[in-house]
Order: C-alpha cells, then structure tokens, then sequence
C-alpha cells in the first residue's frame, strides 16, 4: 500500500494506484512494456518496478 491507504498495482504497463474502495487515483507511470507486478519494490524514497528489459523508477 502507498501513502494514505492507496494501492499500488500494475495494469500491463501502467503503474496505478487506487483507493482501498477500488476507486482509481491515477497512472504513475506508463511505458511501451507490460510491468512486471511480482518485482515492484520501494527503497530510499523510490518505486521500482521491472520490465523484461529495464528497471524503471520513480521518485516518492
């Protein structure tokens, strides 16, 4: 879960989140591959998440 109850999920390549009543919030990130939802993770105020060929990140 992000920040204030929101869910982080990915929609083929789309990084979203979502409220806990399912309600989407928005698009955090888009790109030309489908992301791969098993290998997304937050560290030192960044989200990554992983295509078959590239890590992307975003700053939180």
């Amino acid at each position: 879960m992000g920040e204030n109850s929101q869910l982080i999920f990915t929609s083929l390549n789309k990084l979203m989140t979502c409220s806990t009543q399912g309600q989407n919030l928005q698009c955090l990130f888009e790109g030309s591959e489908d992301l791969n939802f098993i290998n997304i993770a937050m560290a030192e105020e960044r989200l990554y998440a992983t295509t078959d060929n590239a890590i992307h990140y975003l700053e939180i």
